[in-house]
């Protein structure tokens, strides 16, 4: 019995850390192509500036707090929001659905950056909140729609949602590259390898299964949050 729990679980990790290799290579091009903006004169900030800031307050509660959000509910909350319904089921796509939605609460409105403010670290926390109360409203009225459940699901399963999803996901990630809307066309470069990592993390969901996807979104945000600790 353990034999065999041993083996699949080495080979779960050994998939797993393919596919965040993937991910490595599709940072290491942002890396060249910000380099590249560099030597002309721009430059794009791809250090994580939330570990480096705690790192630097001291703070290790706070601290941890990071870590745990980066390494699981921040990767956790973003292959369900992107990615858990492309392979469709009423409570996939409504899940999918509240997660995307408190997205649209947080982000555009800036309240994610007002809480923020004022709780000094919520993370992917108010998102997760949010998204599970939305849950709890689209679900039960997805199972009364059968012709609207059974069009998302349609849309959902189709090869453009693959794309789709990875575009959003990396648009998503803009706060990561900065804000200066007037030099909006130098951050495409540095979003793109985003782009490419929500097409591997789809990739790992469709042939795989979910787990997969998380676990190398997990192991790649890890290995991010060692290098940011190990510079700070």
């Amino acid at each position: 019995m353990t034999k065999p729990f041993l083996s699949h679980t080495f080979w779960f990790l050994r998939v797993s850390l393919k596919y965040t290799w993937y991910i490595i290579l599709a940072t290491l091009l942002g890396i060249i192509l910000e380099l590249v903006l560099k030597s002309i004169g721009f430059h794009l900030p791809i250090r994580d500036e939330g570990v480096s800031r705690l790192t630097s307050e001291e703070n290790i509660f706070l601290l941890s707090l990071l870590c745990l959000d980066r390494v699981f509910l921040g990767p956790a909350y973003e292959e369900i929001t992107f990615r858990l319904a492309l392979k469709p089921s009423i409570k996939k796509v409504a899940l999918g659905l509240a997660f995307f939605i408190s997205i649209l609460l947080l982000m555009p409105t800036g309240l994610n950056h007002f809480l923020i403010g004022k709780i000094v670290y919520t993370g992917s926390t108010a998102y997760w909140i949010i998204g599970v109360l939305l849950f709890f409203v689209i679900y039960p009225w997805l199972k009364s729609k059968k012709k609207t459940y059974h069009k998302l699901s349609q849309g959902f399963s189709s090869r453009a949602m693959i794309y789709i999803s990875s575009l959003i996901f990396s648009i998503a990630h803009w706060a990561k590259a900065g804000e200066d809307l007037l030099h909006f066309w130098l951050y495409i470069p540095f979003l793109f390898p985003y782009f490419l990592s929500g097409l591997i993390f789809a990739h790992a969901r469709l042939k795989h299964g979910f787990a997969f996807a998380f676990m190398s979104h997990s192991l790649f945000n890890l290995l991010i949050v060692i290098l940011n600790l190990l510079t700070s």
